[in-house]
Order: C-alpha cells, then sequence, then structure tokens
C-alpha cells in the first residue's frame, strides 16, 4: 500500500508538469477563479468584502511508524498497535473588507489507539481557532499577493481530569499563531510559498507543548472547461516542533520535525462549490523515511456578495 501510493502521487506530479504551459487565453469567464484554490488550508488571497465561504475538511492519517517514547526514534508499527484518527474541522470565513477576512475554526476529533499496553480514546471538540486575514500586497493584474494571517485558538478540547484511557483533545492553553503567505501567479499557474509560526504557553498542568514552525512551497495548474474547472496542485511541507516541556524542564524525546511531498487536485462546479483532494506524505521524519500520509478531503461553498 506505501508504494502504491507513493507511485500516485509521482504520477499526478508528472502529469502537472507536463501541463503547466497549456494556454487557456482562448477562455473568457475566468475572473472568479482569480484565487488560489488548495485542499491544504493555505490562503495567499482574501476574500471580497461580504463574501462567505464555509469548508468542511476531513483528514485521515495513516502511520507507518510512530516516535517511541522511550529511544526516541521512529519505530515501525506492530501488527498489535492500532492508530485510527479523523480531523473534521469546518472553516468559516467572511469578508469583513476587500482586505480583511475574519474566519473561525471549528475542530471535532475522533481518536482511537489500541495496544497490548491498553486503549486509548478521544472524541469531541478540539480548541476552536478565531482569526484573521489581511492583504499586504495585491499588483493591479493580480499576479502577485502577500497576506498575513494571525489565529488565537481557544483552550475548548478536554486537557485536564484525563483517565489513563483518554486522549486529550486540546492543550488546554490559549495560544496564537501567524503567518505570511505569498503567491506570484503566470499564465495558467500560480506558486505559492507561506510560512508560520505557532507559540504555545505553559497550561495550568505546568506542561508547555513546544512551539511548532513550518514552511510549504506549492505550485498549482488550471484546467478551464465547459463543464467544470479543475486543478492540480504539488509541492512540498516541512515543520518542527520544539521540545515539550515539565516545569520548564524539556521532555526527552518530544521534539518532532519532518519534511512532506503533496499532490491534489480540485474540482469547481457553477463558481460557487469546490471538491478537493490531497495527500501529504511523509517521507522523512526524525531520521526516518516514509513514516506516513494524510488523506485530505473537502468540501466548499461560497456564498457570493
Amino acid at each position: 500500500m506505501k508504494k502504491h501510493l507513493f507511485v500516485v502521487i509521482i504520477t499526478i506530479l508528472t502529469i502537472a508538469i507536463r501541463v503547466s504551459g497549456q494556454d487557456v487565453s482562448s477562455v473568457t469567464d475566468t475572473a472568479h477563479l482569480n484565487r488560489f484554490i488548495s485542499a491544504l488550508y493555505i490562503k495567499p488571497e482574501v476574500l471580497a468584502k461580504n463574501e462567505l465561504s464555509v469548508r468542511l475538511n476531513f483528514d485521515m492519517p495513516r502511520y507507518f511508524r510512530t516516535i517511541s517514547s522511550v529511544t526516541g526514534n521512529m519505530e515501525k508499527l506492530s501488527e498489535k498497535v492500532v492508530i485510527n484518527e479523523m480531523y473534521v474541522n469546518t472553516y468559516i470565513d467572511y469578508g469583513l473588507t476587500d482586505k480583511l477576512t475574519l474566519f473561525s475554526i471549528l475542530p471535532l476529533w475522533a481518536i482511537h489507539h489500541s495496544s497490548p499496553k491498553g486503549i486509548v480514546n478521544g472524541k469531541g471538540l478540539s480548541d476552536i481557532g478565531i482569526g484573521a486575514d489581511y492583504r499586504l500586497i495585491k499588483s493591479d493584474n493580480s499576479k502577485n499577493s502577500l497576506t498575513a494571517e494571525g489565529i488565537v485558538f481557544l483552550p475548548s478540547g478536554k486537557s485536564d481530569h484525563l483517565t489513563p484511557y483518554d486522549y486529550p483533545l486540546g492543550m488546554g492553553v490559549v495560544r496564537f499563531k501567524a503567518g505570511l503567505t505569498g503567491m506570484h501567479r503566470y499564465n495558467n499557474s500560480a506558486l505559492v510559498w507561506s510560512g508560520y509560526y505557532e507559540l504555545r504557553p505553559e497550561n495550568s498542568s505546568n506542561i508547555n507543548i513546544g512551539d511548532e514552525a513550518g514552511i510549504s512551497l506549492i505550485k498549482q495548474n488550471y484546467f478551464y472547461t465547459s463543464f467544470g474547472n479543475f486543478g492540480i496542485e504539488y509541492g512540498a511541507l516541512s515543520y518542527l516542533k520544539l521540545a515539550d516541556k515539565l516545569s520548564g524542564r524539556n521532555i526527552s524525546h518530544t521534539t518532532d520535525y519532518a519534511i512532506d511531498i503533496y499532490a491534489g487536485a480540485w474540482f469547481e462546479y457553477q463558481k460557487n462549490l469546490f471538491l478537493r483532494f490531497g495527500i501529504p506524505y511523509t517521507i522523512f521524519q526524525n531520521r526516518s523515511f516514509l513514516t506516513k500520509y494524510n488523506v485530505l478531503i473537502q468540501l466548499d461553498y461560497r456564498f457570493k456578495p
């Protein structure tokens, strides 16, 4: 399964690169698509004033290796270990002005881990996010843009008074995330880069989950047809999570870092409804190769002003 999925991703990348030079100059009704569309939650552009967007995102990871809490190494999962996880996120974005978009994130988690040591479950609401995107730069021809983003996550997910069988659904503290996203559009393609840093203070249990930083570089190709519009995207992602702390002291083997390759696609129907699909595949994590992948499926609907 691992090798087959890797081949699928490479095939998508090959097709996308071959068609990147397609000429769409004969297509006239593409003004409504003059924005970046992605299965990843990367937003280099803001909504128009009074525009409303609702997104329902399903994230389903599949693990081949996990970090050992004893050695700190990535170890292959035993046949006796079961890790089932699903993350369902609802995003609601509203264009307050042509430069400022406000949004909220409602996350629901379903976690089930089973091993000879026992069973751990977690189901319910995680930490709610409230944020804003602000357009810093946009050229007159829309070829270049730069957007700043800020998010505050509220401690709404259960994180204390847990039993040994409970999986924490939140971090138990208000945390902050800031990022920048830039885009350059040319012909029927777009190149997007982004970076972020998430600050995670110490919670009431004196536990400090490590801060996290990440970067990404994504390329898209667009295809406009009479029965709908399509896009293929591909690129790379990377993140670094610092060590967790307990009462100010580092907890062993909690630093994490990874590099993902990514391939995805989207379909737009009648200018308002979008179906998106993507697979980030972790090719390197903590000195190990091919450790996991995620399946992303997302539905979007945009209400025009």
